[in-house]
């Protein structure tokens, strides 16, 4: 399996849920290219003072006559251009193979590296909650030459010889799932009822998958009806109409029906007409404790350490919810390996157990009382703003090293965002929010999301590489449930 994105590499360094989404509706081609009219945004500049938060002003909108919406941030003063395209991996025919997924992410690499070498331009493959984004950067007098070659990749047609050689590359460069990874796959997998092949390739799926297949999952997984497109630039966005124009006569829609039209960029990245409802269950060792899934260890897994996942969904709806959330799992990292994905409504909170060769159980236990713990402590307020200043100044740190990068944040204020007209100002409200909880507040949130044995139930847990000692400590914990490979 390759690291990204058909698993939920453990919260660790990432977690990737490839959500369902929707997708758009789309223009037949013209002859002659239309100008790209960008709407003016008329939501507030992000600027709170004296918060650590990225600063951007409202970008240009536009929507592209295939039906792919278009975000421009002009900066006058940018050295370069970042540009990213974000494709959601699901739509009206269900959530896209993971399979699928590394093949054509691996296709544009391949081929936007050759075609963008001579330009100086940087290619990247990035992976988000239910998306995959291609990620351009380059000096701004190459701008023109990249969208015409982009344009010309994202073009009806695909070579099967390009096809096979993405296809290669994926089976080359796959490894077997180690216990931490098909653990948290099972975890995410249960608790968002997804099936297990939209989190993790199979080598032998991989190696046997069909081109003409392919060819199809290519088309749907890039359609620009369900796409987006950011842009930071110098170029204002008159100077870059008729550039775009030509990106979406080049870059079609025909050969994918339908299309509900929708033309927001949340809607289109976090799921249209579909939301992920908080599933019924049990609380961590309470009564009924929560039954641990016992996962399937297969041939291939790796000699890796035995890993235990615990985790549940936590509704965040709104900007003063979802600042909780970051502030709880700030203050809980401290101490644990816990790990926190925020993707609209809802958010996946997640703690990482290495299992104690010597004692199984008591390696759980340690985890779960230190979580109540720390979810039943009055954390004083120098506290919580220390954690929340170092988690916010790390992120400066990260678009700072970045490269300025804004359409990075675009991407990580989307999944903040419940509207397009959040999105700008998404980032600073979450900083607002966090420094502005206070100890009482964030202990009540926390004693009714986070706590093991009381508040809300929905906690399950799974957990890889057990042997039978391991299997016999466990249960005097909980009971076990053999897991299932699951369609």
């Amino acid at each position: 399996m390759m690291r990204a994105p058909c698993h939920l590499r453990g919260l660790c360094a990432g977690l990737i849920v490839l959500w369902a989404l929707g997708s758009g509706g789309g223009c037949k081609r013209r002859a002659t290219l239309a100008p790209v009219v960008f709407e003016a945004d008329d939501s507030e500049t992000a600027v709170l003072e004296g918060v650590d938060a990225p600063l951007w002003p409202p970008p240009g909108r536009a929507a592209l006559e295939n039906g792919a919406l278009v975000y421009w941030y002009h900066e006058a003063e940018a050295q370069g251009f970042h540009l990213r395209l974000c494709f959601p991996t699901g739509g009206p025919d269900g959530r896209a193979a993971a399979a699928d997924v590394l093949v054509v992410a691996r296709l544009f690499e391949s081929d936007l590296r050759r075609e963008l070498k001579r330009y100086d331009t940087r290619v990247a493959v990035e992976f988000a909650p239910g998306r995959f984004e291609v990620v351009l950067a380059g000096p701004s007098a190459s701008l023109a030459s990249v969208v015409k070659r982009l344009a010309r990749t994202l073009s009806d047609t695909t070579s099967e010889r390009a096809l096979a050689r993405a296809q290669g590359r994926a089976v080359a460069q796959y490894h077997p799932p180690d216990h931490a990874e098909w653990a948290m796959v099972d975890l995410t997998a249960r608790l968002l009822d997804l099936p297990v092949s939209s989190q993790v390739a199979d080598k032998r799926e991989l190696a046997e998958a069909d081109l003409g297949h392919l060819e199809d999952a290519r088309r749907r997984l890039t359609d620009p009806r369900s796409a987006v497109v950011v842009l930071h630039t110098a170029l204002n966005p008159s100077q870059g109409g008729a550039l775009l124009g030509m990106l979406g006569s080049h870059w079609s829609s025909r050969s994918w029906g339908g299309g509900t039209g929708e033309l927001h960029a949340v809607t289109r990245l976090l799921g249209y007409g579909e939301t992920v409802a908080l599933r019924g269950g049990d609380r961590l060792l309470g009564t009924p404790a929560a039954p641990l899934w016992i996962v399937p260890s297969s041939g291939s897994t790796m000699a890796s350490p035995a890993t235990l996942v615990l985790g549940r969904l936590i509704p965040t709806p709104t900007a003063v919810e979802r600042g909780m959330a970051r502030l709880a799992q700030r203050v809980i990292q401290e101490e644990l390996d816990a790990r926190l994905v925020i993707s609209g409504p809802v958010s996946l909170f997640v703690v990482r157990v290495p299992l104690s060769r010597r004692d199984a159980r008591k390696s759980v236990q340690r985890v779960v009382d230190q979580l109540a713990k720390l979810v039943e402590a009055e954390h004083p307020r120098w506290r919580l703003e220390e954690a929340a200043r170092l988690w916010l100044g790390a992120r400066m740190v990260e678009a700072s090293l970045g490269g300025e990068d804004w359409t990075a944040l675009w991407s990580e204020s989307v999944g903040l965002s419940n509207s397009d007209d959040e999105i700008p100002r998404a980032l600073a409200e979450e900083a607002r929010l966090m420094l502005d909880t206070s100890p009482e507040s964030l202990g009540v949130w926390m004693k009714a999301w986070l706590h093991p044995h009381e508040g809300e139930a929905g906690w399950t847990w799974s957990v890889s590489g057990a042997d039978e000692d391991a299997r016999q400590a466990l249960r005097v914990l909980t009971p076990l449930r053999d897991g299932e490979v699951r369609p």
